[in-house]
């Protein structure tokens, strides 16, 4: 077999026109991929055998001609007869490719010389007699008109040139698709420029004259920038078309009278030409193109409008007198600059001069005066005062430079930074007046910092604006009373005194300044006049009578806060009950009563010590530690101070949810076992009533508080305590109306979540606890709840307000020997039929709801929008429980088959899990899962009696892995810390009834570690629920636990926005 080589290095140029492009390269695919099997020499032939496309092999016998390597003579044993077949052509290249096969030179310098005289016989004559292009271009009088061609053919021979022919436009189209051959031309820079003729447009009139349109103009001209024979019209002279472009630029020199001349001036080749009338342009407003008005035609480099300039300058110097100098330096120089360059010897043109800002302080009457100019020059000074100034400013006669150019981009800055500082300013320099707020807030914290762009004057003029900057502080007297202090404070600012109004004249008119006796402004730190003035309106009465009144004894922490370290007259009750407040780390230590049988942690008794500070001081309020800290081991140890102490006379009443009542009464027989209890629940608690009276502590439910209202209402209680106190939340419910009927000397509510949703809810705890303490409602909402949304104005006030009787220590900063907690959020994707199930009941609703908010408006709407979205995400849980007829078919859920997974894991490594769900049919479809597989569980609800049983036997070592629990009917009360593990099937709008279901596990009393598993189905109305949970986890934080407030309580905006999503 013969190798392939590279074909293109062979000697095939004639055999490719001896046997046809098509035979060719069929033989070249023949040979290229190894068919010419054997090739040997045989005289002067070359003879083998070729494999054809059957596989058949065929002798094949050629000879090649010495001269040009063509097939001189040829046999092929093929049934094709017809010339020269693929086989031969195969062996001919076989030939080409191997020396051994003709006779080759050494090194190929004979086929290198072969093929050169091919080409030189091939185009011989060329030179002698040619028909050549000749273009003749008629240039535009203006730059609005437009530049048209003739093309010509024309013969040259060495004898000289004939008659010119001309190529009409039709031609020249032809020739577009055509072979070149049609237009006569040899020379290809010449075939290319009449192609592109053939684009251009016909003249109506003349067909043998092209028009140049601005598409196709730069184009033509850079194809006939190689073509020899171009001549400008029907002249003989010769135009040179060159492709460096050319950038104009305009010369202005002075004149004898001061006046100055505008020319038009290029640089080709290193010289500077002056272009006058006979100069041309060509291609406005796109692709410039200059003719310098010789014999050069080269395009322009510039901006578009380059070329009016250049040709109307061109045809005319301009030359103006001095008068109308300043009017070209103002309004012609910069926008000509912006379009062509400008050049000019130093001392023609003046130059731009940088200003020097001036800010004048004055003034005007009760206003500040403040004045902006520029000044130029020097000596002569120029002023820029106004609007009206302009660009360029002339010097007196007799004074160099006579024209100032003013820096505007200078000026621009200087403006911008006085505008920052928050002066009036517009694009210009003026004077402006400032009233006395504005002008002591630019003079006080504005003006130091203008020193870098405007130099300052007239400030030690000024007489009005003096200003001190002293700090107020607080003088009078506290009296105390029964119940109450009698205050007279008053407002001192250096020498001067004011009434504690002047606070609220303050706010109103939102300064911080105050006249003083000597005629001086007192500017007061921001800082202090807001912090006072916030705790102060929680004051109101005191505020508004100027210091002077009467405040109730619960208000002690907050006249305390407004005192702070002020040097005060006060009796030693204030003094006393002052320093208490101050310190409550520092309250008085109690002895534990003699009847406790419990070890009280560090903070557990200093949450006693601070009951007890409530109880001598005839306060009461919220016990607020994180779930599972012992807020009842706390109340009792307390308790059984006050009945051994003898201070209390009656029974103490414990208000609580059904689920913790037996709790209440096993705490107190195991912890104080010298307190008599008393459960006074089920149907026949009329005859426990004649115990009660005997008894110490007597517990009842809060659904048998409103049965029972009558008869509790008439006994006095020495304390009333409502455990879970976030049941009275609602200020409206039976419930809290009914709680505050009770007749105590002591309230105490006990909550690990005081605030949920909103802060009317710990409004409503308060007004139980001190009824005004916050305030009638009306006025409390009306300051801290808008639009249904908690946006407070001011809220340290409230904080410190309700700080000292809300005490609140989270588990991570107290229970430290408490075993880690760790949270994860599993996103479930829901599965390809339930999705589709989603996206239906979700089309489904939308439609609805809207056309309820349509119709009733977004009030009327709020029971339809739940609707809708309680369908979404019990879809999202489980396709069972949506009672649709579209969901009868589809069974799967994605969020079951990883909760499966999870409790699988659990049991088989010997964890027990609590299992949370809002729906209880949702536990029902796990529990049919779970009684499938043989796994044991218990399960509770709302309609569970034997509660504390299933919880006594669920912490046996020998109890079920796993217990289910209704989220609302369990979330509380329930000690199981034998549980390691807690599964959230479901989110609730509320983070708060989430931790307080996950705190039966992590309380104290766990050894190990708790993992929560928050189950969440991806991309639905659930994960608008985690969003919506960290909003009202702020909320809780920020007036509980931190320092500021946010968030808000769920509002048919939350449930639209989720909706919408």
């Amino acid at each position: 077999m013969v190798l392939a080589v590279d074909i293109e290095s062979l000697r095939t140029r004639k055999l490719r026109k001896q046997v046809g492009q098509k035979t060719f390269t069929r033989g070249c695919q023949y040979f290229a991929s190894g068919r010419v099997s054997e090739a040997r020499r045989d005289g002067d032939d070359v003879a083998g055998i070729v494999t054809g496309s059957g596989r058949e092999d065929y002798s094949v016998r050629i000879q090649l001609s010495s001269k040009d390597g063509t097939i001189s003579r040829s046999e092929c044993s093929c049934p094709y007869k017809h010339g020269i077949c693929k086989h031969r052509v195969a062996m001919a290249l076989a030939a080409h490719a191997d020396p051994t096969l003709r006779q080759a030179e050494s090194a190929g310098w004979g086929r290198i010389l072969d093929e050169a005289e091919e080409v030189a016989a091939e185009y011989a004559g060329v030179e002698e007699a040619e028909d050549r292009l000749v273009v003749r271009l008629d240039l535009p009088l203006n730059p609005d008109d437009v530049l048209t061609a003739r093309l010509l053919r024309t013969r040259f021979t060495k004898r000289g040139r004939g008659q010119e022919r001309v190529l009409s436009a039709p031609v020249l189209r032809e020739a577009l698709t055509k072979d070149s051959d049609t237009l006569g031309l040899k020379r290809i820079d010449e075939v290319v420029a009449a192609r592109v003729a053939g684009l251009m447009e016909e003249d109506d009139e003349d067909d043998t004259r092209l028009i140049a349109t601005d598409g196709n103009l730069d184009l033509f001209l850079r194809t006939l920038s190689r073509v020899q024979e171009v001549y400008l019209g029907d002249t003989d002279r010769k135009l040179q078309i060159r492709l460096e472009p050319v950038r104009p630029r305009v010369r202005v020199d002075s004149l004898k009278n001061q006046g100055l001349s505008l020319k038009i001036q290029i640089i080709i080749n290193g010289k500077r030409r002056t272009l006058d009338k006979r100069a041309r342009v060509a291609g406005e407003p796109i692709a410039y193109w200059l003719f310098d008005g010789e014999n050069t035609l080269l395009p322009m480099a510039g901006s578009p409008g380059i070329g009016t300039i250049v040709f109307g300058l061109s045809r005319k110097q301009a030359r103006m007198p001095l008068r109308e100098v300043p009017t070209f330096l103002e309004r012609g120089l910069r926008r000509m600059r912006d379009i062509i360059r400008v050049e000019a010897d130093p001392g023609v043109l003046p130059d731009v001069h940088s200003p020097e800002p001036l800010l004048i302080l004055g003034e005007d009457g009760e206003n500040l005066k403040v004045q902006l100019s520029f000044r130029y020059g020097d000596p002569v000074e120029l002023q820029v005062m106004s609007e009206s100034a302009p660009e360029v400013l002339r010097a007196p006669d007799g004074h160099e430079p006579l024209f100032v150019m003013r820096d505007l981009e200078h000026e621009r800055r200087a403006l911008d930074a006085a505008r920052d500082a928050g002066l009036p300013v517009t694009d210009s320099p003026g004077t402006f007046l400032l009233d006395t707020p504005s002008a002591l807030a630019f003079l006080e914290d504005h003006l130091d910092g203008l020193e870098g762009d405007w130099m300052i004057l007239g400030r030690e003029r000024l007489q009005r604006f003096r200003t001190k900057h002293l700090t107020p502080h607080l003088e009078g007297t506290i009296r105390s009373g029964i119940d109450h202090f009698d205050v007279n404070l008053e407002l001192v600012v250096g020498r001067s005194h004011y009434g504690l109004d002047a606070l609220l004249q303050l706010y109103q008119s939102k300064r911080r300044y105050l006249a003083t006796d000597d005629g001086t402004l007192a500017l007061l730190p921001d800082e202090w006049v807001s912090h006072h003035l916030q705790i102060a309106m929680e004051l109101p009465q005191i505020l508004v009578s100027g210091g002077i009144g009467r405040v109730p004894r619960y208000h002690a922490p907050v006249l305390d806060a407004l005192i702070g370290d002020a040097p005060i007259q006060a009796d030693d009750d204030w003094k006393r009950l002052s320093e208490r407040l101050r310190n409550f780390a520092g309250l008085t230590d109690t002895p534990l009563p003699e009847g406790l049988r419990a070890e009280l942690r560090g903070y557990q008794k200093h949450g006693y010590d601070w009951l007890n500070f409530l109880g001598e001081s005839g306060f009461h309020g919220i016990l607020a530690d994180d779930m599972g800290l012992g807020k009842t081991v706390q109340a009792l140890t307390w308790l059984a101070l006050e009945y051994e102490s003898g201070r209390a006379e009656h029974p103490t009443l414990v208000v609580c949810p059904t689920s913790v009542a037996t709790n209440w009464i096993n705490e107190s027989n195991r912890f104080t076992p010298n307190l008599t209890t008393l459960k006074l629940t089920g149907p026949n608690r009329d005859k426990l009533y004649t115990q009660v009276k005997d008894t110490n502590i007597v517990v009842t439910t809060y659904a048998l508080l409103r049965m029972d209202l009558a008869r509790l209402q008439r006994r006095n209680w020495h304390c009333v305590i409502l455990d879970e106190a976030q049941n009275i939340k609602n200020p409206e419910s039976q419930t809290a109306l009914a709680a505050k009927k009770l007749k105590a000397r002591h309230r105490l509510a006990l909550t690990g979540t005081p605030l949920e949703n909103s802060l009317i809810e710990l409004w409503s705890v308060f007004d139980f606890l001190m009824e005004g303490f916050l305030d009638e409602k009306k006025n409390f909402k009306s300051r801290y709840v808008r639009s249904g949304a908690e946006t407070p104005e001011d809220i340290e006030g409230l904080r410190i307000k309700v700080a000292p009787f809300m005490l609140r220590r989270l588990k991570d900063d107290v229970a430290t020997e408490l075993p880690p907690k760790t949270e994860q959020l599993i996103k479930v994707p829901l599965m390809p039929e339930q999705q589709k199930l989603y996206d239906q009941v979700r089309a489904l609703a939308k439609a609805k709801v809207y056309a309820t908010i349509q119709d009733r408006g977004m009030q009327g709407s709020t029971v339809t929008i739940l609707d809708a979205l309680l369908k979404l995400r019990q879809v999202a849980c489980h396709p069972d429980l949506v009672k649709l007829e579209i969901a009868a078919d589809v069974h799967e859920s994605g969020k079951h088959e990883i909760i499966h997974d999870l409790v699988e894991e659990l049991v088989a490594e010997g964890h027990r899990a609590l299992v949370f769900s809002q729906f209880t049919s949702h536990l029902k479809i796990l529990r049919e899962w779970l009684d499938t597989e043989g796994i044991g569980y218990y399960y509770l609800d709302g309609r569970t009696r034997n509660r504390q049983d299933l919880v006594d036997s669920f912490n046996d070592p020998d109890g079920p892995p796993l217990f289910l629990i209704s989220l609302k009917a369990g979330g509380t009360g329930l000690n199981l810390t034998s549980a390691d593990y807690v599964i959230h099937m479901d989110p609730w709008w509320n983070p708060a009834v989430e931790a307080q279901a996950t705190d039966r596990a992590h309380r104290i009393g766990q050894t190990r570690p708790v993992v929560v598993y928050k189950v969440v189905a991806e991309n639905t109305v659930e994960e608008k629920i985690i969003e919506l949970q960290d909003k009202k986890r702020e909320l809780f934080e920020s007036v509980v636990e931190a320092d500021g407030i946010g968030g808000g309580a769920l509002t048919i905006d939350d449930i639209r926005s989720i909706f919408d999503d």
